[in-house]
């Protein structure tokens, strides 16, 4: 068998490719043919545009795109990088060069470019993850996330106490890797998920599993996730601090007390990450959210030192309803939801319509 670099590699163009698809094989010619064999690559989730992280250089070629965003190629010295900008999702940068060394300082330059803009706090990368047949993939993002005080009045007192104290705690020390969030539809979950992603930027980085199925069906997909063997990983962040939140929504099916016979192996394997082989030594919390009660959950979930925090999500009481909407107008007659209250106050009109928050039952409106 002849080395790997002299075995013949062919790049056609054809009359379906557009410019948008040719870039990509511009990049890789000098490292297939092996004049720039080192390559690496950045993802930079906070980019504004591609010009504002590539490296300096003359720029071969330029695509812009209102569909996907930008592509450009640029040639920085003896080595060629491939900068790609979706408004979505950030930037990624594909580098190739002659050594490693060539390779490294141009990525980190790369990366000081990208520090160097301005931060907005408002907005949180977020890592989401799926799985592909050619193994699990990601796309980075930055969302709006509100902060911690902002939402502070959307929580009645119970549940305000747990979170507040959840937002301002540091890096976990001893058991519980669970962070549990249950309750009813449209009582906050997901926006206090977004300002705990907030709170936690500076140690934690946040990942949200798309199909949680896959994620604990398949043990080389929650291994490859939980090891940062993923391609497009950024490897150089320092894996003794830095956390990782992994974020996994409504998992009704997967906490029920019936799990074990519904959900196979996926249970044992959530249950094996927050306090078993899988979890130890990783700097992971896991954070699932599910609309059962916590009587109808299985027990081995909730059991006493599995979770770091385990909050039940619930209305706002008539009091606290009340309060939210002003105090203004009459008292309504049955605790509301955040969903309800926000549909209240955008009225008729708005997208959910009016809302009934009458008592329960055939009692006149309070």
């Amino acid at each position: 068998m002849p080395p790997v670099w002299d075995l013949p590699h062919r790049l056609h163009v054809q009359s379906s490719d557009d410019p948008w698809d040719v870039i990509p094989s511009l990049a890789a010619a000098p490292f297939l043919s092996g004049e720039l064999p080192a390559a690496r690559m950045v993802t930079l989730p906070d980019a504004l545009s591609a010009r504002a992280v590539a490296p300096e250089g003359v720029v071969e070629r330029e695509v812009v795109s209102d569909r996907w965003g930008e592509r450009l190629l640029v040639r920085s010295g003896k080595a060629v990088a491939m900068v790609e900008h979706r408004p979505t999702e950030g930037a990624t940068v594909w580098i190739v060069a002659a050594d490693a060394g060539a390779a490294d300082n141009l990525a980190d330059t790369v990366r000081a470019r990208a520090g160097a803009g301005e931060e907005e706090p408002e907005a949180v990368p977020v890592e989401f993850w799926y799985a592909t047949p050619r193994g699990p993939r990601s796309v980075s993002r930055s969302i709006d996330a509100p902060a911690w005080e902002e939402i502070e009045p959307n929580y009645g007192a119970a549940v305000h106490a747990q979170l507040a104290g959840l937002v301002g705690s540091a890096r976990p020390s001893g058991q519980g890797r669970l962070v549990l969030w249950h309750g009813e539809p449209g009582t906050g979950k997901t926006t206090a998920i977004r300002a705990l992603a907030r709170s936690w930027r500076a140690w934690c980085r946040t990942l949200f599993v798309v199909d949680p199925e896959a994620f604990f069906g398949q043990a080389d997909y929650l291994l490859d996730v939980l090891l940062d063997r993923a391609p497009g990983v950024d490897r150089t962040v320092d894996r003794a601090t830095q956390w990782r939140l992994v974020v996994i929504e409504d998992v009704d099916e997967l906490l029920r007390a019936d799990a074990r016979q519904l959900s196979g192996q996926a249970l044992g394997r959530l249950l094996n990450l927050t306090d078993g082989m899988i979890g130890q030594g990783l700097n992971v919390l896991l954070l699932l959210t599910t609309n059962e009660p916590v009587t109808r959950l299985h027990p081995a979930v909730v059991r006493p030192g599995r979770c770091l925090a385990e909050v039940a999500f619930s209305p706002l009481s008539v009091a606290e309803a009340h309060a939210w909407l002003g105090g203004g107008g009459p008292r309504p007659g049955r605790p509301l939801t955040l969903a309800e209250l926000y549909a209240l106050r955008s009225g008729p009109s708005g997208p959910s319509g009016a809302v009934d928050v009458r008592a329960r039952g055939d009692g006149p409106y309070l």
